[in-house]
């Protein structure tokens, strides 16, 4: 039996950046992490590539790594790890 591969996927930070509202992205996003589960992905990987239509590279690629971490969060953890603010990306988390 094969015990020591790990699959580790990459993923762009301009994953979402056709997206243009928070909503369309946080779908996208949750989408991608389901399917990371299915796959049993050990390790994701945010690259930034140099694509001209993201504006600000950092900002998706921390959009995409707090949704990924708040999904693979147990719910009963979530509340105290990911303290709720209007203002932040957060209003659309509910939607995971």
């Amino acid at each position: 039996m094969l015990t020591d591969l790990e699959l580790e996927i990459l993923v762009p930070a301009s994953l979402t950046a056709e997206e243009s509202d928070l909503r369309q992205k946080t779908l996208k996003i949750g989408q991608v992490g389901r399917a990371l589960s299915i796959f049993r992905a050990d390790r994701v990987l945010i690259y930034n590539d140099e694509e001209q239509d993201v504006k600000d590279q950092e900002e998706e690629a921390n959009l995409i790594e707090t949704l990924l971490r708040y999904m693979e969060t147990p719910q009963y953890l979530r509340k105290a790890l990911f303290p709720y603010m209007e203002s932040s990306n957060m209003r659309a988390f509910y939607l995971l």
